[in-house]
């Protein structure tokens, strides 16, 4: 492995492939139960550590957890029907406005709008083909006996629809959300043509400035392993400012490395 650079801090993500069976996902959900911090809730679940190599000794120590929001991940089937009947109405009441702006239909008019229904797609979708589902990932720091909040990071699907219209390609877009910050940070997945590895770009402002960062993916690397890049055409900025990266990179569970 190659050596640190100054200020340089290299994290691990550890992803549970069947969180709700891991064998220390009880204890840490006890532990988080009783958290000083509100933002872990009953619909949560830990899905997975991440661990921070000491500069001296290189070994990882476990320094955070991730807890995913459950009911907006994986819906059950009640809310699922239920989202699907509030869309129905929704395009009823529609079709009804198309026919009269307004009042009570007449026979031919409610004859007309039942012909409509009737042929209409969205009317006859079953719930199990539709998909209602966010994904919502937020970062808990572990000091001994407490846990306090340290960011999320969640799924904006409205832009992820219309950036992956226009590219053609499937493109994630995220907002982050960190204690004692009053902005919100969008990191989103870019395309290019000839790089199949994801690269993820945002902006981030701090001490009366914005910092621009490029998160990219290797090429080649055990697992998903990221390489964090700060303003490419001014790296100065890099050694002078490394050690403020540090802490802004640590409350971000997409910077891994």
């Amino acid at each position: 492995m190659t050596s640190q650079l100054p200020g340089e801090v290299r994290r691990y993500v550890d992803m549970w492939a069947l969180p709700g069976v891991h064998p220390t996902n009880i204890e840490i959900l006890q532990q988080l139960k009783t958290a000083d911090t509100h933002h872990f809730t009953k619909n949560m679940d830990v899905v997975g550590t991440v661990s921070e190599q000491d500069r001296e000794s290189q070994r990882w120590k476990k320094t955070h957890l991730l807890g995913v929001r459950t009911d907006i991940w994986r819906p059950d089937k009640k809310e699922m029907t239920d989202s699907l009947n509030s869309l129905k109405e929704k395009r009823r009441l529609e079709l009804k406005k198309q026919i009269k702006r307004g009042g009570r239909l007449d026979s031919k008019q409610a004859a007309q709008l039942d012909e409509q229904l009737e042929q209409d797609l969205l009317m006859q979708t079953e719930t199990g083909e539709i998909e209602k589902r966010r994904l919502v990932l937020k970062l808990f720091k572990t000091t001994g006996t407490r846990v306090r909040w340290c960011g999320t990071i969640e799924e904006v699907t409205t832009s992820e629809v219309h950036n992956s219209i226009g590219s053609n390609r499937t493109l994630l877009t995220t907002a982050v959300m960190l204690p004692r910050s009053e902005f919100v940070t969008s990191i989103q997945e870019n395309h290019r043509t000839f790089r199949f590895p994801s690269i993820f770009t945002f902006c981030f402002y701090d001490d009366h400035r914005m910092w621009h960062l490029s998160l990219k993916q290797r090429w080649f690397s055990l697992g998903v392993d990221f390489e964090v890049e700060v303003e490419k055409n001014r790296s100065e900025n890099w050694m002078a400012n490394s050690s403020r990266l540090g802490r802004i990179v640590s409350c971000d569970s997409t910077s891994t490395h």
